[in-house]
C-alpha cells in the first residue's frame, strides 16, 4: 500500500468504539478520512454519495443489519465493487464467517479484535484492490443520451457539459433509466431496485423522486415517460417496448 495515497474508509457501526478505532490508526497520520454511520441507510447513502475506498460494517447496526448494506451496495453497479469487511460480535459464530464470505465481502472479522491485527488486515484488504485497480487501465465508464452525460466513474451527470447536482437516489434512478434505455420499467422494479422495499411502501416516493429528477434535467426531461398504471420509459433513439417488472 502506498503511503502517499489518501484514502476514504466508511465505517458503519452501532458501536462508536469501532468508528474511533480506526480513526486512531489511520486518520491521525492522515493516510485516510474516516467517515462515520450508525445506520444502514446513512451506510447505504454514504457509500453512494462520498464513493469510499473500503467499507467496514457490523452486522448489526440501529436500524438494518450490516448484511442489509452488503446486499444493496452488492445489487448496484456503483458500488458493487468496493472493498468490504464485515465486524461481527463475539457471538457471530462460524455461520455468520461462512455466510460473509460467500456473499463476497474481502474479510471477516470478530469482536473483540487486537488494533494490531485489525489494521493490518484492513491495510492487506486495501493493498489488495488498489494493487488490482493499478493493474487496469483508467477506463471511465460513462453513458450518454442526447445533451445528457453521466460519468458514473467520477458519479457526475453533466447536461451540455454542464454538471447537475443530483441526489444519490436521483442519481441512481437516471442511471437505471439510461441504462436500460426504451424499456418500460414498472414501479415494483424501481422500488425493489433502487430502494429494496415494497411497492406500497415507496409509491409516492417514487414519483416524488422522479418529478425532482424531471425539473434538474430541463428540457431533456421529455425523455422521462410516464406510462399510467405502468410505469415509466426513459425515450432514446430506438424504441423496443420492453416492461421489467
Amino acid at each position: 500500500m502506498k503511503p502517499t495515497i489518501e484514502y476514504k474508509i466508511l465505517v458503519a457501526d452501532g458501536d462508536s468504539k469501532t468508528f474511533q478505532c480506526v480513526k486512531n490508526m489511520f486518520g491521525s497520520d492522515r493516510i485516510a478520512t474516516i467517515l462515520s454511520a450508525r445506520s444502514a441507510d446513512v451506510a447505504v447513502e454514504m457509500a453512494w454519495r462520498k464513493k469510499p475506498d473500503l467499507i467496514i460494517s457490523n452486522t448489526r447496526l440501529v436500524d438494518l443489519t450490516g448484511w442489509d448494506v452488503l446486499g444493496i451496495l452488492k445489487k448496484n453497479d456503483l458500488t458493487r465493487s468496493i472493498p468490504f469487511i464485515m465486524v461481527d460480535n463475539k457471538d457471530g459464530g462460524s455461520e455468520n464467517e461462512i455466510r460473509a464470505l460467500s456473499l463476497g465481502v474481502d474479510d471477516y472479522i470478530n469482536k473483540p479484535f487486537t488494533p494490531e491485527i485489525f489494521c493490518a488486515r484492513i491495510r492487506a484488504v486495501l493493498t489488495r484492490y488498489f494493487d488490482k485497480k493499478e493493474k487496469k487501465p483508467e477506463i471511465e465508464d460513462v453513458l450518454q443520451s442526447g445533451d445528457i452525460v453521466i460519468n458514473t466513474s467520477k458519479h457526475v451527470v453533466y447536461i451540455k457539459n454542464k454538471i447537475i447536482d443530483l441526489t444519490p437516489k436521483e442519481f441512481a434512478l437516471l442511471y437505471l433509466f439510461m441504462k436500460k434505455k426504451n424499456r418500460v420499467l414498472s414501479k415494483v422494479f424501481l422500488s425493489s431496485t433502487i430502494w429494496e422495499r415494497e411497492y406500497f411502501n415507496t409509491s409516492y416516493t417514487i414519483d416524488k423522486h422522479i418529478a425532482n429528477l424531471r425539473k434538474k434535467l430541463g428540457k431533456e426531461c421529455k425523455r422521462i415517460e410516464t406510462l399510467p398504471t405502468i410505469g415509466y420509459k426513459f425515450i432514446d433513439e430506438a424504441d423496443e417496448e420492453v416492461v421489467d417488472n
